[in-house]
């Protein structure tokens, strides 16, 4: 099994892209929504769609799956400090566009409003 550093498994965060990359989505802009918190926090609440990918993990884990560098990715952890530094790490491995989308509890509750306004 793969473990990162701390001994955590990264085996199941990679099977899920590979998943996910493998099938075919509505649109090339469609984009990989990545949840770069831990596995424990993924666990607790996550967004809809959303790959947990441990953002010490990232560039193991996306150069593994082999996704596109012209895919739309979209980061976001507790409070967006991990999503930039998920972000640095993609953007050296020559993602152009990455965006840093914040912290989790602020996005699942202006989505939850979206919802409300508009559902």
């Amino acid at each position: 099994m793969a473990y990162d550093r701390r001994g955590s498994s990264f085996l199941p965060a990679l099977l899920a892209v590979l998943l996910t990359v493998a099938s075919p989505s509505p649109s090339a802009e469609t984009p990989l929504v990545i949840d770069v918190r831990t596995v424990e926090e993924y666990a607790e609440g996550h967004l809809p769609g959303a790959l947990n990918m441990p953002h010490q993990n990232i560039a193991t884990l996306i150069t593994a799956a082999g996704v596109d560098k012209d895919t739309p990715i979209q980061l976001y952890c507790k409070s967006g400090r991990r999503a930039a530094i998920a972000e640095d790490s993609l953007r050296t491995l020559g993602y152009q566009h990455v965006d840093n989308l914040g912290g989790y509890e602020a996005l699942a509750e202006e989505r939850q409003q979206s919802c409300s306004d508009n559902c």
